[in-house]
């Protein structure tokens, strides 16, 4: 039994018991001494880069020419996973003195302060801990007898502030945090607790059980994923492409052997790239699994030894964990692709032959980790509030603006950007009202034409993976790639004049300025929704295609596809609500034309609103809304001119783009 005890938590590098754990960016626990022997190993003599051994993650230092001590401490220890290992050793108990660590010494620690949750050597204790006024009181014990007594407190350092620990809860940001945190990151933030208060509230509802049901299930998602990546790896798809090349090539070998090598050439690398993509995924998945493995242990020893509120801690701690390392898993399976053999049909005619067959790449959908992400996605909702609540915490966010970019008059002719969508790729796509033309714009402020309408353009949106867009002109909706050349796909008459349009997988959900359609991909109405009720009929949809938001006689809604409300706020907006727009973590911004265009965040839940940006009004832009028809101009009842502006988010949810119906786009981020 001792012999499986003292192996609870080993390190993945020398398979011994972790010995001053240390943790890597990717949250992989290493011994000090192997994290030593990693960095000897490279040149560290001038800027240290060193990749996770378990799932090729990078670490840069953060300077050059730091001695390895220096390099070592930049690896925090893992003080909860130190303090298991320590309870489960029993006599063999080995622990520094977490005062002298924050000055690089290593003293044996001999006693424990439940108050300060520290322990402490017997020179700290004496000629420190006891001779500070207020500490006296303090009970402390001996070290070997606080972790026999199965109640284990332990400070956190914030990951942000390292010399300090973790003391507060940030409920808009769902995660805990230092006191520096919160007048800096988290000044802003609505909703702050200590973490007292976060316990009490949250961890009542929290099941044990259920919490190691989900990382369980977790983990077999994540096995099965791994089993996918071995099956992909020896399906032998390059095999078969061989074969079939090599059919042709025998047919036409006199006149087709140069394109048979350029074809060659070509596979090989394909080849490598794909099976180095594929073992790359299989590591950063066997990496995840490696840190599940860790989480359930510490989940299941931490309620063992530990008090109700280090587990709470814990859990809430490792739900971000696990969330950071998830998203990078998630974000590189998201980029996995097929290679499918089209044959030329030119091949039939070998006179006018001019390739063999070609590896066409077809980006498909994750098959690896969407399973991983419903799990995860109840764990982390059932850690929060419970696995009944299906809203997102709200996030309060600072707008900081990134570029402007107007364009250049010619031959006197004005340019009237109505709305655009900017790409994760930095790509911005705009629609200039007043030539029906679709417009490119780059880093330089340079403006491209790429396509000429017959009809008046109405709304642009980009497909979640930004890979397609689409255009409202009169009563049709037109389809463009993006990716991998631009290029019109398709033309849907639809019988509507469209005032704005998203995407709802090959279909389009669309607004006429009253009513809400889902249109299919021959133009039919295949359901039909409530919706603003007054031009020009604006309306956002949440990232999971599942939820719309609009505004209707002062009221914010939000509701599910299906018809279900999730919430009704009243608020006082312009009559002409022109953009909307969800961020990352679902918050809605509206373009609200009074006040000289303000811009309102609205969080998820429609519990807290606030107004994120507000525009000042130039002398331009009021000489264009005096020129510009009633339809386009109003005053609102409070007399105030009515500034027309739309907003869109790229897929990120970080940045965005505003249009105001002037000869200028300006990009922002928010943060």
């Amino acid at each position: 039994m001792d012999a499986i005890e003292l192996n609870v938590f080993p390190c993945s590098l020398c398979h011994k018991e972790l010995n001053i754990p240390r943790l890597f960016p990717c949250q992989h626990t290493f011994c000090d001494k192997c994290i030593r022997s990693l960095i000897e190993r490279t040149n560290y003599t001038e800027h240290l880069r060193l990749d996770c051994p378990v799932c090729f993650d990078e670490f840069s230092a953060p300077s050059k020419n730091l001695s390895l001590q220096d390099l070592v401490q930049l690896f925090p220890i893992n003080n909860l996973l130190e303090n298991l290992i320590c309870s489960t050793n029993g006599n063999k108990t080995r622990k520094s003195c977490d005062p002298c660590r924050l000055v690089n010494e290593e003293n044996q620690a001999e006693h424990h302060c439940r108050a300060c949750r520290q322990s402490l050597c017997e020179r700290c204790y004496k000629y420190m801990h006891q001779r500070l006024p207020g500490q006296a009181s303090h009970k402390v014990t001996p070290l070997k007898e606080f972790f026999e007594s199965g109640c284990i407190e332990v400070n956190e350092p914030c990951p942000v502030h390292p010399k300090k620990w973790l003391e507060v809860y940030c409920c808009d940001h769902e995660m805990p945090c230092c006191t520096l945190c919160t007048s800096s990151n988290h000044k802003n933030c609505f909703r702050v607790q200590t973490l007292d208060q976060a316990f009490e509230a949250k961890a009542q509802d929290a099941n044990m059980t259920v919490l190691k049901t989900l990382l369980d299930n977790i983990r077999k998602k994540t096995n099965a994923a791994i089993g996918i990546v071995y099956e992909k790896e020896n399906m032998g798809t390059f095999r078969d492409l061989e074969e079939k090349v090599s059919a042709f090539v025998l047919k036409f070998r006199e006149t087709i052997d140069t394109l048979h090598r350029n074809f060659e050439k070509e596979q090989k690398y394909l080849e490598v790239s794909d099976r180095t993509t594929l073992y790359r995924n299989k590591r950063q998945l066997a990496g995840f699994l490696y840190l599940l493995n860790d989480t359930l242990q510490i989940i299941e020893r931490a309620e063992q030894v530990g008090s109700k509120r280090q587990v709470f801690l814990a859990t809430m701690k490792l739900k971000q964990l696990l969330i950071l390392s998830f998203q990078k898993i998630q974000k590189f399976s998201e980029q996995k692709v097929d290679h499918i053999l089209a044959v030329n049909p030119k091949v039939q005619e070998f006179e006018n032959i001019e390739s063999v067959a070609e590896v066409q790449v077809k980006a498909v959908d994750s098959v690896l980790t969407s399973d991983i992400s419903q799990q995860l996605q109840l764990f982390t909702r059932y850690i929060d509030v419970g696995l009944e609540d299906i809203t997102n915490r709200s996030s309060v966010t600072v707008s900081k603006k990134l570029a402007t970019f107007t364009r250049k008059p010619e031959e006197d002719s004005e340019f009237v950007f109505f709305a655009g969508v900017v790409l994760s790729s930095g790509r911005i796509f705009a629609i200039d009202d007043e030539r029906c033309r679709l417009v490119e714009v780059n880093r330089n402020s340079e403006f491209t034409n790429l396509y000429e309408f017959d009809g008046g353009l109405r709304a642009i949106c980009v497909d979640p993976m930004e890979e397609k867009l689409a255009i409202s002109s009169g009563t049709e909706l037109q389809e463009f790639s993006i990716y991998p050349t631009f290029k019109l796909n398709r033309v849907i008459e639809t019988g509507f004049y469209f005032e704005c349009v998203h995407f709802l997988n090959e279909n389009f959900i669309c607004s006429d300025g009253r009513r809400i359609f889902v249109i299919n991909s021959a133009g039919k109405v295949e359901r039909q929704l409530d919706g603003p009720h007054n031009d020009p009929g604006s309306f956002a949809l949440s990232h999971d295609r599942k939820r719309v938001y609009y505004v209707k006689t002062n009221t914010i809604v939000c509701h599910e596809i299906d018809g279900n409300i999730v919430f009704q706020r009243e608020i006082d907006f312009s009559e002409t609500v022109q953009g909307m727009a969800l961020d990352d973590h679902g918050n809605l911004y509206v373009c609200d034309g009074r006040k000289d265009g303000s811009i309102i965040q609205i969080s998820s839940d429609g519990e807290y609103i606030r107004t994120l940006m507000q525009f000042e009004s130039t002398e331009k832009e009021s000489d264009q809304k005096e020129s510009e028809s009633d339809q386009n101009e109003s005053d609102s009842d409070d007399g105030s001119r009515e500034i027309v502006r739309t907003i869109s988010f790229d897929k990120t949810g970080k940045k965005f783009l505003i249009c105001s119906k002037s000869d200028t786009v300006e990009l922002f981020e928010i943060n």
